[in-house]
Formats: structure tokens, C-alpha cells, sequence
């Protein structure tokens, strides 16, 4: 996907380039964007044409008020964010200061760095002030500010600056030390000459136009070009052609049925607790201890072997003893049934949940509860972002997964002669896996921001993530354990009849798990986002510590954990 944009859009920007070569390297050309833009109920998926054609009328509407040339014209316009009606208002009045704060005039204290600069280092007109050599004639670069600078030096600067910062390729200044001109689109094209240059910085001057426009947004995937346009509302999740799920508001990774505050109070409150992997404890009058609380190394629970989790299945094997159990509660496989709730013998399902909601009464707590000892704001946390991390790592492994799978589809192809288009169902479910996994550790985190009073409700939610998690792992095995079971039978009746069986569950699953995963979702969106206490949120902003109300002498954080 990483050069996918068409040659039309490249000829906008970059000129004397190899077409053909272009059309060879670029998969995605405009007759297939336009055959591929389907229109979705909330949003749709456009073109880069339309966005560049905006683009130039803006640029050119203002060439003719303002009668500069269209390097100029297109500083000015990316200065003011591409506010348009505000530039004119302002242009006429504050000419020149406009142009200096634009970086397409030189200010008066640029104008003395460089000289400060020339003086202290003895430069020359005929030594470029980057390497220190001699410029050779017809092998230089400069801007209005005339300041020669050798090609090589020029193509190496911008060729560092495409990958520091490809967004704000057109806020790059001259290389002249203290010189505040920045570098013209001119001058990009004469040093772009590479086609992954010049596709990198085609799809910067679009993203860069679309950076403050509220209904149109590009896919924060670095390697996807597309651009979104919403219709109506603003919708909450996004699902571009190139694979990337985000949030429309935030551009980042989709956090259903968690608002935008959540999911970001959820990093910030990781960084104040300091949710890390390796934490060092003293408590009053003991000794210092180690304490691992990275909750994808677990003891087996009968040979207390040390595991580690390399798989997304929770269904676990140890190596040592055999012993067959479940990672998040440690119980038996043959005996497991309950992990996330409080009621381990009372698992209920989709009917029986429904209807404890509909008699669900909000406030009602515990009678015991008073009589608990409250946990203390770091013990909550932890008691909670270990549940978070185990999806969170389950999404990681998924990459593992996904390899893993390609190879066993590739020994379907090859060797069961099947076609690829017969396997597409095992990338679906890849992707309800990933999509329910992603759900899950978010929902986590909407159960951590929820009325502390609440404990039917939590019960409820728990319930919910167990059906959704047992759903993931049942996939998860018939993806990590049973296909490859199936592949190494060698009878073609019998490998196609269980393969057919395989396929028909598999299906079933899928198909069950999506429709439990939307209905909990739409139940959360819709009528559980009420009792999310936003007003302590507000509070534990101002005072939430690491330090406050711990049962610690001492926590001393030695790695950070990223989210």
C-alpha cells in the first residue's frame, strides 16, 4: 500500500518524471480509486483528485488577489491553515508582516544571524555555508534569499527532512543557518528525483490541506493515501480499504464502546500509575522485593514451571508436566468455564444476560460491600490493566498468528491444490479475532471508568467479556491447533470431509461472534454510557498518584510499559 497514489496526482506535483515507471510501482491508479469509492452510511472514501483540485482553486483564488507567484501563494495559504476567508480579511492590511510571518520574505532578524554566521565562519559567496566546499558553477540551489547552496547538500537536507517530518514538508526552512525563508515546491521537484521521494511528497501536500478540515480526514495508516469525507454525523469507527480501523475524532486506533475521553484518560492514568512491567516493592519492616507483575509470564499451576504466552489462545499446555489450564485463571482446562465474573458456577448466556439487564436497577449495590475493604486507587488500576494488557498482548500475537497462518494457507495451495479465493474465510477469521480482541480491551476499559458502586453492572459487563472471550478463543484454536491437525491428513475423502466440517464451524463461529460482539457494543453505546463517572474522572486527573493512599513504602518504576 505504501505507493499507492496515482500518476495523475504525481504529474500535479512533481514533473519530468518516468510515467511508465510510475505506472509500474503504483498499483492503485485513478480509475481504480473511482471504481473502488463506495459510498457507506456514514462515511465515504474519495479520491486524491478532488482533494488536489481544491486544493488549486484555493491556491489559485488567492494568486489573483494577491498577485504572487504560486510558491508564494502556497506558503502564505499553508501558514494560515488553509483558512481562506481569514487570510483575506487580514491580507490587504498586514501585507508584509503576513509575507515575514509566512517565511517568504526575510525578517530583519534573519538577516542579521546570517550575517553573524558568515562573519564567524568566514564564508565566502563562492563556499557553501552546509559542506564548507567550493560550489561549482550550474551546481547549486538557492531561494530569493540567493543564498548557494551545492545540489548534493540540498538533495541530502530535504531527503532527511521527508523522513524526519513528511506532514510539514512545506515548513521546511532554507538550509543557511538562521535564514527564515522556507523551501518552495520549486525547488522540492529540481531535488526530488526519486519516485518514493516524489510519491512521499505528493501525499504530504494533501494531508497537509486536509490537516484542520473537520468532514475530510486522511487515514492515519503512513502507508494508505486514501482520505475519508463524512456525510452526516461524525461516525465512530472507521474502516478504510487499506486495513486501518480508527476513530474519525482522534485518528487513533477505534476504541468502541469507549468515548475519546476514555480511551485517553486510560493512557494518561497508565502514566501517572506507572503500569509497567517490572515494578520494585518494599513494604514496612520487610525487605526489598522483586515483583513481576508482567501478566504474560504465569507459573503453571502444577509444576510451577515459568511460562511465557507466545500464542492468543488461553488454552495452555505446559511443556514440563502436560497440565492443561486456562492463562487468565490458572484453573484446569476440563474444568474451566469461568474467568472474568464473580460468580464462577453461574455462567449465563446471551438470553438470561438480557433479561438480568432488563431487571438491572441503577445504584442497587452489593449489601457486603460496605464491609470490603475499597481497594486503593493504584491497586484499581492494576486490578484492571492487567485484564487490559492480556488483549492488548492478544493483538500483538496476532501479527504471529496472521504469518503463521499464511504459511498454512500456502501449504493448502500448493499441496491440496485449493485456490486462494477458497481460503478467504480464514482471513475472516483473522479479522474477527483481531476486531473482538480490540473490543474486548477497550471494554476494559470502559468497566474501569464505571460508578465504583456498581457492582451488578460490572458482574453484567464480566459476564459479556466472558461469552466474547470464550467466542475468541474457540477461533482461536481452530486457527492455532485444529487446522494444522487437519493439513496432515494425507486420505484426500477423509481430509475433505473434515475439512468441510472444519470450514462449516468455523463460519458458524464467526458468524455468532459477530453478532454477540455488535449486540454488546450497541448495549454499552447506548445504554450503559450513563453510569461512566465522568466527574471523578475530573478529579483523579488533579490528584491520582502513584504514590497516594498505597499500601507502599516505596514503588520504584524501572521500565516503561507503552500503550
Amino acid at each position: 500500500m505504501e505507493d499507492e497514489i496515482n500518476d495523475d496526482e504525481c504529474d500535479n506535483y512533481i514533473d519530468d518524471y518516468d510515467e511508465n515507471e510510475i505506472n509500474d510501482e503504483i498499483e492503485n491508479d485513478e480509475s481504480k480509486q473511482k471504481s473502488n469509492n463506495n459510498k457507506l452510511e456514514d462515511f465515504e472514501i474519495i479520491p486524491n483528485s478532488e482533494i488536489i483540485k481544491k486544493r488549486d482553486v484555493v491556491i489559485n483564488n488567492f494568486i489573483e488577489c494577491s498577485n504572487l507567484n504560486y510558491d508564494d501563494a502556497e506558503l502564505v495559504l499553508v501558514n494560515y491553515n488553509w483558512n481562506y476567508d481569514k487570510l483575506i480579511e487580514e491580507w490587504f492590511d498586514n501585507m508584509e508582516k503576513i509575507k515575514i510571518s509566512s517565511h517568504i520574505e526575510q525578517s530583519e532578524e534573519s538577516k542579521k544571524k546570517i550575517e553573524e554566521f558568515i562573519l564567524n565562519n568566514n564564508i565566502s559567496k563562492d563556499t557553501c555555508p552546509v559542506c564548507y566546499t567550493e560550489i561549482e558553477k550550474n551546481n547549486s540551489l538557492s531561494l530569493k534569499c540567493n543564498h548557494q547552496i551545492c545540489k548534493e547538500c540540498y538533495v541530502e537536507y530535504i531527503k532527511n527532512k521527508i523522513i524526519e517530518n513528511p506532514i510539514a514538508l512545506l515548513q521546511t526552512p532554507c538550509p543557511m543557518n538562521g535564514c527564515n525563508l522556507y523551501i518552495t515546491r520549486t525547488i522540492f521537484k529540481q531535488c526530488i528525483t526519486e519516485l518514493k521521494y516524489k510519491i512521499i511528497f505528493a501525499k504530504s501536500l494533501i494531508r497537509n490541506f486536509l490537516v484542520t478540515n473537520k468532514e475530510i480526514k486522511t487515514c492515519p495508516n503512513p502507508k494508505c493515501n486514501l482520505s475519508i469525507r463524512v456525510q452526516n454525523s461524525i461516525p465512530k469507527e472507521i474502516k478504510c480499504k487499506c486495513g486501518q480501523i480508527f476513530c474519525f475524532s482522534c485518528l487513533e486506533e477505534s476504541h468502541i464502546p469507549c468515548d475519546c475521553i476514555l480511551a485517553q484518560e486510560w493512557k494518561n492514568f497508565g502514566i501517572k500509575f506507572g503500569s509497567e512491567d517490572y515494578v520494585w516493592i518494599r513494604k514496612a519492616g520487610e525487605k526489598e522485593e522483586f515483583t513481576w507483575t508482567n501478566s504474560f509470564v504465569k507459573k503453571c499451576p502444577s509444576c510451577s514451571l515459568i511460562i511465557e504466552k507466545n500464542q492468543g489462545c488461553n488454552h495452555m499446555t505446559c511443556i514440563s508436566c502436560g497440565c492443561q489450564f486456562c492463562w487468565n485463571c490458572l484453573s484446569l482446562w476440563k474444568n474451566h468455564k469461568y474467568c472474568y465474573g464473580k460468580n464462577p458456577n453461574n455462567l449465563m448466556f446471551p438470553k438470561q444476560i438480557a433479561k438480568k439487564k432488563n431487571n438491572y436497577i441503577p445504584g442497587k449495590s452489593n449489601k457486603n460491600k460496605e464491609n470490603k475493604d475499597k481497594l486503593t486507587p493504584y491497586e484499581r488500576y492494576m486490578k484492571y490493566y492487567k485484564k487490559w494488557y492480556n488483549h492488548f498482548k492478544n493483538l500483538e500475537i496476532s501479527d504471529k498468528i496472521n504469518k503463521r497462518l499464511s504459511e498454512l494457507k500456502n501449504d493448502l495451495i500448493e499441496n491440496k491444490k485449493f485456490l486462494e479465493s477458497d481460503l478467504d474465510f480464514l482471513d475472516e477469521t483473522m479479522k474477527t479475532i483481531i476486531d473482538s480482541s480490540r473490543v474486548l480491551k477497550y471494554i476494559i476499559i470502559f468497566e474501569y471508568f464505571l460508578k465504583e458502586d456498581n457492582e451488578e453492572l460490572e458482574e453484567l459487563i464480566d459476564n459479556d467479556l466472558e461469552i466474547l472471550q470464550n467466542q475468541v478463543d474457540s477461533l482461536l484454536e481452530l486457527i492455532e491447533l485444529n487446522l494444522p491437525n487437519i493439513i496432515k491428513i494425507n486420505d484426500k475423502d477423509i481430509f475433505k470431509k473434515q475439512f468441510l466440517e472444519y470450514k462449516d464451524h468455523i463460519l458458524t463461529l464467526i458468524n455468532s461472534t459477530e453478532k454477540f460482539k455488535n449486540n454488546l457494543v450497541n448495549e454499552i453505546e447506548n445504554n450503559l454510557c450513563q453510569y461512566i463517572d465522568y466527574d471523578t474522572i475530573k478529579k483523579l486527573k488533579q490528584n491520582y498518584s502513584i504514590y497516594e493512599k498505597t499500601s507502599y513504602d516505596k514503588v520504584k518504576i524501572i521500565k516503561h510499559k507503552n500503550f
